[in-house]
């Protein structure tokens, strides 16, 4: 018994040991698995938070066909654990997304709606609200999202189209009140701005604008303003077609101005000394009054009248001289030439009249100037006030 008692005394520290090394191992087990778990779940929190930011980054540029990206990544980002939602680095990308997605979706509904309420009959009040409806269309063009409203959009520019000729229609309007107020200036002046921006109205507008020249003609005509009837047919002719009334007054007026028109070579007054240089002014198509001017003393100058086709030789003195031109279809007297609509031109380069007497012989300058050339041109010459004249 007693040896039996010894050998249990001795497998006590034994088992005790045994025991030990069980609980060691079993806490190192529980830690190994708690960390092996611990280490699990990380990565799945790790790989959930990859998979929202992947989601986000999906979404790329805004648009209306963004909605499926931005919502899928929403609904990620909600099933995540708050304390896991702070991990998501791109998370203020989905929230930019998201604000300028619902800012382009507004844009589009409100644009839609605007388009949609334009009637089907437009009137002048409705302006305001077409140009409401273009401007938004001109902005959600700017967010490339125009393709949300491309069928409803025909509806506005049709409304324009409507809209462009009730302003078309209403300036008409305007031109023939003007004209039956005895405005007849401002009465063409009216259609032609119909007849430029309208087209569909062109007709209409110039046969309104004729007629008001036509009366603005006659009654400058019956004032006596030859030059300021001739001007106003001028135009007529010019834009629109001459009226029966307009070629009448015409033919009177031409009737009366070639009574009182200068013969060819008159010359007007002539304060330059005559001698044996010649300079020849010979006219083009129609008639010239010229002007010969001593550059160095313009006091000593000459006026004269050139009828078209036919030509006049002066005879003067060596000298530097200026030449000035006008030219017209109509003569109305000295004061106001050829009228309102003539223009007053000045060779740039003066003519040089010259003697020389290289042996015993003596030679005079001969010079010819084609006055046609010289009112038509544009290099050489340059443009003057009549007052310059």
């Amino acid at each position: 018994m007693d040896d039996i008692k010894k050998r249990e005394k001795k497998k006590e520290p034994e088992v005790n040991l045994l025991l030990c090394f069980a609980i060691v191992a079993a806490v190192v087990a529980v830690i190994v698995i708690s960390v092996v778990i611990s280490f699990r779940r990380e990565n799945q929190r790790v790989q959930r938070v990859q998979n929202v930011e992947a989601a986000i980054m999906q979404i790329g540029k805004v648009s209306l066909d963004s909605l499926q990206e931005i919502e899928y990544a929403e609904t990620l980002l909600e099933a995540l654990p708050e304390e896991d939602r702070v991990r998501v680095s791109n998370v203020d990308v989905l929230t930019e997304s998201r604000a300028q997605y619902d800012k382009v979706k507004n844009l589009a509904d409100e644009t839609a709606d605007a388009i949609n309420s334009l009637p089907e009959t437009v009137t002048l009040e409705d302006g305001e609200r077409i140009k409401a409806a273009r401007k938004l269309y001109k902005t959600l063009k700017s967010q490339k999202a125009e393709k949300s409203v491309s069928g409803i959009y025909k509806k506005l520019t049709y409304a324009e189209e409507q809209y462009k000729r009730c302003q078309g229609e209403a300036l008409l309007e305007e031109g023939r009140q003007l004209y039956e107020q005895g405005e007849y200036l401002k009465a063409a002046k009216t259609c032609d701005s119909v007849i430029k921006s309208y087209p569909e109205l062109k007709q209409k507008a110039k046969s309104i604008a004729a007629d008001s020249l036509s009366a603005a003609a006659q009654a400058k005509y019956s004032d006596g303003d030859l030059a300021g009837t001739v001007s106003l047919i001028d135009q007529m002719r010019g834009k629109y077609s001459l009226t029966d009334a307009a070629r009448e007054m015409e033919e009177q007026i031409q009737q009366k101005l070639n009574k009182s028109r200068p013969r060819n070579g008159h010359v007007v007054k002539n304060k330059i000394p005559k001698s044996h240089c010649e300079l020849v002014l010979s006219a083009g198509d129609q008639d010239v009054y010229v002007k010969v001017e001593n550059a160095g003393n313009p006091e000593k100058y000459a006026l004269v009248y050139v009828r078209a086709d036919q030509s006049k030789t002066l005879k003067m003195v060596a000298g530097n001289y200026r030449i000035k031109v006008t030219s017209g279809k109509y003569w109305f007297g000295e004061e106001e030439m050829f009228g309102p609509d003539a223009k007053y031109k000045q060779m740039e380069e003066n003519v040089v009249l010259e003697t020389s007497c290289p042996g015993v012989t003596i030679y005079y300058s001969h010079v010819t100037l084609y006055l046609d050339r010289i009112y038509d041109s544009v290099n050489g010459v340059k443009t003057i006030l009549k007052s310059r004249f």
